[in-house]
């Protein structure tokens, strides 16, 4: 991204929508994602590490132009930026985590274009010391768009093999069945930033034994979260309590009726 950024005829407030409104477009396909990060430069990216980045770009730059305005001290930044790649950023991209991308870029979009186009052109040009302008951190934000476009247009992407339906058996060890229970809530309550989803679970009459009927958007949502950090410290943090599952790929049948 450049240091000083170049400007034109264009209104500010029509930059940052603009951008935004591409972001998103872009944004539209990724629920075709096949899970594997995108290198860039020196750096990945993945659906959820895009609009992390650009929300983030969005948020601190509105930050400074409001703090400038009302005449206080700008606060530093700390990011981690793109450096850093989350388990968050690993998970599938469903269909309401677009959804979700939507409803918080268009609203940040929102406030941009109501303050700048509220500023006269004398407040847009103006500058605090070598700080960039309000004009020059709108076209600055137009950069943005490198974090979606390292991800891409996936229209024409394969769908990442579709949901995957799974049945798990899973068995406590003897004497254990209460720490056991209590490793599979916690474990279980991480599926969902892997567009997974607990369907149903049961337990047999002794607690020995327990059924589980997983759904995921993708199959890339299992490898995440087999790989999650969270969940291998849990499995860390029980160890030989931890129970044995049996995993296996299912599907519905249609009773007959």
């Amino acid at each position: 991204m450049s240091d000083t950024p170049r400007v034109d005829a264009r209104d500010p407030a029509d930059v940052v929508t603009g951008t935004v409104r591409r972001v998103l477009e872009l944004a539209g396909t990724w629920t075709r994602w096949d899970g594997r990060p995108r290198a860039v430069d020196d750096r990945v990216y993945t659906p959820h590490k895009a609009i992390r980045r650009v929300a983030d770009h969005l948020v601190d730059h509105l930050a400074e132009i409001e703090a400038r305005l009302a005449g206080v001290t700008t606060i530093p930044d700390h990011w981690h930026a793109s450096a850093s790649t989350t388990p968050a950023d690993l998970a599938p991209f469903t269909p309401e985590d677009l959804d979700e991308a939507r409803s918080r870029l268009t609203r940040l979009a929102q406030i941009f274009e109501v303050r700048l186009r509220r500023l006269t052109a004398e407040q847009l040009d103006r500058r605090d010391g070598d700080a960039w302008s309000a004009r020059q951190i709108a076209f600055h934000l137009e950069e943005s768009l490198y974090y979606a476009e390292a991800v891409g247009d996936l229209t024409a992407a394969p769908v990442a093999g579709g949901e995957l339906l799974l049945g798990a058996v899973v068995e406590m060890r003897p004497g254990a069945a209460a720490e056991g229970g209590r490793y599979e809530d916690e474990v279980l309550a991480l599926l969902g930033r892997h567009g997974g989803r607990l369907e149903r679970r049961v337990r047999s009459t002794d607690d020995s034994t327990e059924l589980q009927i997983i759904r995921f958007t993708s199959p890339a949502g299992l490898d995440t979260f087999m790989t999650d950090p969270d969940r291998l410290a849990l499995r860390d943090k029980v160890g030989g309590a931890a129970p044995e599952a049996r995993v296996v790929e299912v599907h519905d049948v249609a009773t007959a009726s």
